[in-house]
């Protein structure tokens, strides 16, 4: 019997400022053809974006997730791990591995790290612009990289 990964899960975090409980769905996989309206959240820079409903604080809750786009045949792994860049390599070699021992054909794979790579990215391949041709997400919120 083959193993369905879960699409989504109910999760809970707590808001940075009052410390209320924000309940949001966390997404693990999305695809641009069947999760439209989430695809377009996330183009937009909005979808990891969560608002407190006791206090009104919004903030980002972060989480890895994978990203498919048939159209472009291309599929986006992003990582959320402050782990080294030695163990970065290996989960990048073990979905190379996984995708060869599959015998996965005309799919472009990519694996970040960083959020606003995976946004970035989502966006070339939905848009097919030039990821420099993209402001980040740090850049749209109005965040500082210092």
């Amino acid at each position: 019997m083959r193993s369905e990964m879960k699409v989504k899960d109910l999760s809970e975090v707590r808001c940075p400022k009052c410390g209320g409980r924000v309940k949001f769905t966390l997404w693990n996989f999305l695809d641009s053809d069947l999760n439209i309206e989430e695809t377009y959240m996330l183009t937009s820079g909005s979808f990891f974006m969560h608002t407190c409903s006791n206090c009104g604080a919004r903030f980002n809750v972060y989480h890895s997730m994978s990203f498919n786009d048939p159209r472009s045949r291309s599929f986006i792994k992003y990582i959320q791990t402050d782990q080294s860049e030695e163990v970065k390599r290996e989960l990048v070699r073990d979905l190379s591995k996984f995708v060869k021992e599959k015998g996965i054909s005309g799919y472009t794979f990519k694996v970040v790290f960083d959020p606003d790579d995976f946004i970035e990215s989502v966006r070339h391949v939905r848009f097919e612009q030039k990821p420099s041709s993209i402001l980040p997400l740090r850049a749209i919120c109005g965040k500082s990289d210092a």
